[in-house]
């Protein structure tokens, strides 16, 4: 076979591959059944035609495999495409900060251990062995808690150091003098972060390096020892020893010892460079240690604690840093000679402005041994102590406060035999107004502290006399006041009442009711306050308040109800009283004539006393058209008319 029709006979093959294809498709598309038999029957395409009916063969194929791809396959190839791309740029960046950190070397030198008080030297070392001048550059210390720099306060956490441009090659270096102050056997770790500008760029970038320092225990050891329990008023030794555990020698270190109140101080081994509390150690040598024994004593209640706090610091670079303390407790004993206080019956009563506080003091001596010569005194401090209203059997001092009792008055106090009890009495009067002059002026406490003690001491009892003492403090509760008042003419209050003065029956007449709150010496919190409209009285809707919360009226009770959340300690009694004002309108029956119209009930208020934590109430009369508090209404006027 000649090659040209070779040619012709596979291209011919193929048209009619193409034919069949195309017949599949239009039976499909609806078109006529004869339509393909049609194109069956035209003569073959001439070899020009060729490359014609390729790209239609092709284009065919594409397109009925493109339309069984379904629309889920689209989107998951769109969702590749898209995590692709991201995981492209997330390794860029990488990559980004990779290269731009090589060559760039930052190391903390510091000990891998030290003891708490004992300064170090923390070396922060930066190379740069890259490619770029690094510009900007900088370093920031984070301290961990309890470590501080050498020189700087105490509270300081963040040391930063400009270290500027460093140059090809270029070593920079950072030393820190580093002290801790606590964490005995803890990590510490240190953080250093250094951020700095490529030549080459523009952004700038961070590398951070930690270095952990194990903490052991102190340089310093400070032991205080104490007996656990004193009776009060019993002399005691406080020793306190301490020692420099450390190869180095301490400098210009210094001991204070924070006492109760009733402390009294006695004696030392060493004299105090200031005060009753304040040593001067001076220098202490590596493994040298010195001993300091304080005598005292405390004067509490029965059972009661105490604690004393010991500290010694060290002076360096011009700062002073509490290097270690120690806090020591001590308990009351039961007193040989024991004594309470009572007042009105009651160790929790709370009193008020006017009451009278009668107070009992009991005593008992607990000891196996008669005690001579007792002596019991009673301190009364608070503002709101009466003392010209005192009624006692004992010695008074009105200059010192003290009510005093001995053998002169009690004669049973020559001798208490042993478990031998008794009591003594004061009757004071609590003042009738609060002492109220600043805002600060609130929450008053009348305090009694009562003291017994005798010359006798018994057996084995390390003290110079025998000693009670009992303390009682009692709060003085609050108080608040409604002050309630209506008018007919009210201008000033900015709402205008309307209707016939004197009132007459059957016509309504408008009135103006006003409250006003005074608040004296508590904070006092959910406030309200409650009152009624009476008979033919009408609520108009027109209300106001100097505060944000206003009075509401429920029409179903004619009750009107003003609820405050809270109010202040002297509101009103220092400022402007708390007020609210509203309209009503009261339209009178015949069976008023010739009498005054009640308008509105009684007042009542109500809080809760949050420095005493009870509820306090009050009240103001029922108010009518007597209108007391109207200065432009005369006497009898506000009786009903015909």
């Amino acid at each position: 076979m000649a090659l040209e029709e070779l040619e012709k006979e596979l291209y011919r093959r193929d048209f009619d591959i193409s034919e069949k294809r195309r017949t599949k498709r239009s039976s499909t598309s609806g078109r006529p059944a004869g339509y393909a038999g049609e194109q069956a029957s035209k003569p073959p395409e001439t070899w020009g035609e060729k490359s014609e009916n390729e790209r239609g063969v092709i284009e065919g194929a594409f397109e009925e495999a493109f339309e069984k791809t379904t629309s889920v396959g689209r989107r998951l190839f769109f969702v590749i495409i898209g995590v692709s791309v991201l995981v492209i740029a997330v390794s860029g960046f990488y990559l980004y900060q990779v290269f731009s950190a090589r060559g760039i070397a930052v190391a903390i030198e510091a000990p891998d251990q030290t003891f708490i008080g004992s300064p170090f030297m923390l070396s922060v070392v930066t190379k740069n062995d890259s490619r770029s001048v690094l510009s900007e550059a900088s370093i920031t210390l984070n301290l961990p808690p309890g470590t501080v720099i050498v020189g700087e306060a105490s509270d300081k956490t963040v040391e930063i150091k400009e270290l500027g441009s460093i140059g090809l090659g270029g070593i920079n270096r950072q030393d820190f003098e580093v002290i801790v102050l606590d964490g005995e056997n803890t990590i510490k770790n240190f953080e250093v972060a250094l951020v700095y500008k490529p030549s080459t760029l523009t952004t700038p970038f961070e590398k951070k390096i930690v270095k952990n320092v194990a903490v052991g225990k102190p340089a310093l050891t400070l032991e205080v020892f104490a007996p656990n329990r004193v009776f009060s008023g019993e002399n005691f030794e406080l020793s306190l020893n301490y020692a420099n555990n450390a190869d180095f020698d301490f400098e210009n270190l210094n001991l204070k010892i924070e006492y109760p109140p009733s402390f009294t101080f006695k004696s030392a081994t060493l004299n105090p460079d200031a005060g009753n509390n304040f040593w001067n150690l001076g220098d202490l040598k590596s493994g040298s240690e010195g001993i300091l024994v304080i005598d005292g004593n405390i004067v509490g209640p029965d059972q009661s604690f105490f604690d004393l706090r010991s500290t010694i610091s060290v002076s360096l670079a011009g700062k002073r840093y509490d290097i270690v303390g120690r806090n020591t407790s001590l308990s009351i004993s039961p007193s040989p000679l024991a004594l309470s206080i009572f007042v009105n019956d009651s160790v929790d009563y709370i009193a008020k402005p006017g009451d009278f506080l009668n107070y009992m003091i009991t005593y008992q001596n607990n000891t196996g041994t008669g005690l001579r010569d007792v002596i019991l005194t009673l301190r009364l401090v608070g503002e709101m102590f009466d003392f010209t209203n005192v009624n006692t059997d004992g010695f008074v001092s009105s200059l010192n406060r003290v009510v005093s009792w001995n053998a002169a008055n009690v004669p049973e106090l020559r001798l208490l035999p042993a478990g031998a009890r008794g009591n003594v009495n004061v009757s004071i009067k609590a003042t009738s107004a609060y002492p109220i002059s600043r805002l600060n002026d609130k929450d008053f406490i009348l305090s009694a502290s009562a003291q017994i003690e005798s010359s006798t001491v018994p057996a084995l009892v390390g003290a110079e006399r025998t000693i009670g003492v009992a303390a009682l403090e009692t709060k003085v509760g609050g108080r608040i006041d409604i002050n309630a008042k209506a008018f007919f003419r009210d201008a000033a209050s900015g709402i205008l009442n309307s209707g016939p003065w004197p009132p007459m029956v059957d016509a309504p007449t408008q009135y103006t009711v006003h409250w006003e709150l005074k608040n004296f010496s508590t904070d006092v919190s959910s406030v309200e306050v409650r009152a009624f409209l009476l008979g033919g009285i009408r609520w108009t809707g027109k209300v106001q308040s100097n505060i944000e919360n206003i009075p509401e009226y429920n029409e179903r009770t004619q009750e009107i109800i003003w609820k405050i959340p809270r109010i202040q300690a002297t509101r009103g009694i220092i400022g402007e009283p708390i007020k609210s004002i509203f309209q009503i309108e009261a339209t009178p029956s015949v069976g008023f004539i010739g009498r005054y119209l009640p308008l509105v009930s009684e007042t009542r208020v109500r809080g809760i006393d949050e420095f005493t934590g009870l509820e306090i109430t009050n009240l103001d009369f029922g108010l009518s058209t007597v209108l007391t508090d109207d200065m432009t209404v005369g006497a009898g006027q506000g009786a009903v008319r015909q």
